[in-house]
């Protein structure tokens, strides 16, 4: 009878055993107080998750009370970040930690936290303290997970994929990538929490805009369009009327080496301008249709519009800024010309050609870093032709000095999102207008007993009624609809499974409501759901399509 005791004893021991999945120690960067780390995690098996260690950033204030909120929702952070409604409060540490700056500190969970394998997007943030982390190595501003040489940790029952900081929750651009330091401890098995969570996924047709632009949040690590090589990084914009045929990102570009019949624009002072006079006439998009000029205002901050009319910008960009002034094409950084007078320029030079002018930025210092060096060129053709020309950008250290490049037309045009340079294998168009993608969302996350409204919006003008499909398979990736009237459409739900749901259309959105009943044999149902408009004009199906949505019922 002992030996059966012992035994039992031994067996319940053996289950509730922690275990450890540890990331990183000793990162030297952080983030704000408050700031939200993210990563993804993958489990493999269920667990009870019951403390975690997190390392205190260095500007953590020694006597502060701190504690830390779990979010989870989607199954990863990317692209979901700024929407708080996808999120909810998974665990609390409960009691307060015991922090200090540039150390470890221990978070025991108020009510431990159990979750069945699956894949979960996790925010950790912070209250009182600050998270403190790595950066990311051999890799630039990736948006996949993991995919930094020191941001993929794992055992058997679980993967940590890193990850990005955000200084101010749900709201500020991301730091990426950026590595979670600190550990789960953890015990296998419990009685899973359902989360009740959605996203998009694929892409609604169709898309396109006046500006494209891209935002680096922290350029010390984010900036990733200058040849540190020595060579040459460029992105080729065509005059195509009403908008510019761009890319794709050319990693072995050319540059027009100033001689010494190029003119010093004479920018010796933070926040100077200058204007240049093309030898001919320089034709440019509006959304009116094609415009021209022969001046051109260059600012040392790295954006050039087609006016002579004074103008000044901020020296930290926005994309509001950005898209509601003058047109202007940008390499934007708050430079300073004055940091280096020796062997600093911003010139003009005519092509001997008489087909291509110049405006360089040689070696010129940032605000923030004088020793900072940048040599950026952007050259005019003559038949309306744009090019953008990177060397080395040592762009200065901090999330405190964002960088800004692209082009747009201005006047208030609609925000076209953020787009990878770096990574664009694809050319695109600009213009004639502004038209957001079809667009489904859920107005509330799926929890029992709720009623969430699946919003189809963007819908276009004269559409009279579109159809809501709801099933359960989802199509990834979707399936092009060329093949039946419909290029650049996808298909992101499997037909077999779905109902067909018909709405009638008043505007440009449009909510279907789904009751969802207060019973617990409805916890983890995933269903999938994608919009379909009836809209004459875009293709010859007179059909288009929205993202996919995926959602997962739950009680949390």
């Amino acid at each position: 009878m002992r030996s059966l005791a012992l035994l039992a004893v031994a067996a319940i021991s053996s289950v509730a055993t922690s275990q450890t999945l540890a990331t990183l120690v000793g990162g030297t960067n952080q983030g704000n107080v408050g700031n939200i780390i993210w990563f993804d995690l993958q489990i493999n098996t269920t667990v009870t998750i019951s403390s975690l260690t997190m390392l205190c950033g260095a500007t953590t204030v020694s006597s502060a009370i701190g504690n830390c909120d779990v979010y989870l929702g989607p199954s990863s952070y990317i692209s979901n970040t700024l929407t708080p409604g996808l999120w909810t409060i998974a665990a609390t540490t409960g009691a307060v930690m015991t922090v200090a700056p540039s150390v470890i500190a221990t978070a025991n969970l108020a009510v431990p936290l159990c979750l069945a394998a699956g894949s979960y997007g996790v925010g950790l943030k912070s209250s009182g303290f600050c998270h403190g982390y790595t950066n990311g190595l051999t890799c630039t501003s990736s948006t996949v997970p993991g995919a930094c040489s020191n941001s993929l940790f794992s055992n058997a029952q679980m993967s940590l994929r890193g990850g990005a900081n955000q200084n101010v929750g749900f709201s500020s651009a991301l730091n990426t990538p950026r590595i979670f330091n600190g550990s789960i401890t953890y015990t296998l098995g419990g009685v899973p929490s359902a989360i009740a969570s959605w996203q998009k996924y694929g892409k609604g047709c169709y898309s396109f805009f006046n500006s494209f632009m891209e935002n680096y949040p922290n350029p010390s690590t984010s900036f990733d369009l200058g040849n540190a090589g020595g060579g040459t990084n460029s992105l080729h914009m065509g005059f195509a009327g009403t908008g510019y045929n761009v890319g794709a990102f050319n990693t072995a570009g050319t540059f027009y080496t100033p001689t010494a019949a190029a003119v010093n624009l004479g920018m010796l002072t933070n926040g100077s301008t200058a204007t240049v006079t093309l030898p001919w006439f320089l034709v440019y998009p509006l959304p009116i249709g094609p415009q021209v000029t022969q001046t051109l205002q260059v600012f040392d901050n790295g954006c050039i519009t087609p006016s002579s009319v004074p103008q000044t910008i901020p020296a930290s960009p926005t994309a509001a800024t950005f898209l509601s002034g003058m047109p202007r094409w940008c390499t934007w950084f708050d430079f300073d010309p004055s940091l280096n007078l020796a062997t600093g320029a911003i010139t003009y030079e005519a092509d001997p050609s008489g087909l291509v002018a110049y405006v360089t930025w040689s070696n010129i210092p940032t605000v923030a870093l004088a020793a900072s060096l940048n040599t950026f060129q952007f050259a005019f053709f003559a038949n309306g032709d744009v090019e953008y020309r990177w060397q080395a950008m040592n762009t200065a250290q901090g999330g405190t000095y964002p960088a800004l490049c692209g082009w747009t037309p201005g006047g208030g045009v609609v925000n076209p999102g953020d787009i990878d340079i770096s990574l664009l294998a694809t050319p695109f168009t600009t213009g004639p207008t502004d038209n957001p993608p079809l667009d489904l969302a859920l107005s509330i996350r799926p929890q029992l007993g709720t009623t969430p409204g699946f919003i189809t919006s963007n819908i276009p003008a004269g559409t009279v009624f579109g159809v809501l499909l709801i099933g359960f398979v989802p199509v990834i990736p979707g399936l092009e609809l060329s093949i039946v009237g419909a290029p650049n459409c996808y298909q992101n739900i499997d037909l077999n499974s779905a109902i067909n749901n018909l709405f009638f259309v008043v505007g440009t959105s449009t909510t279907f409501p789904f009751g969802i009943p207060n019973l617990p044999s409805f916890n983890g149902i995933q269903l999938i759901g994608q919009s379909a408009t009836f809209t004459a004009g875009y293709n010859s199906l007179g059909l288009i399509l929205s993202n996919g949505v995926r959602m997962t019922i739950g009680t949390l």
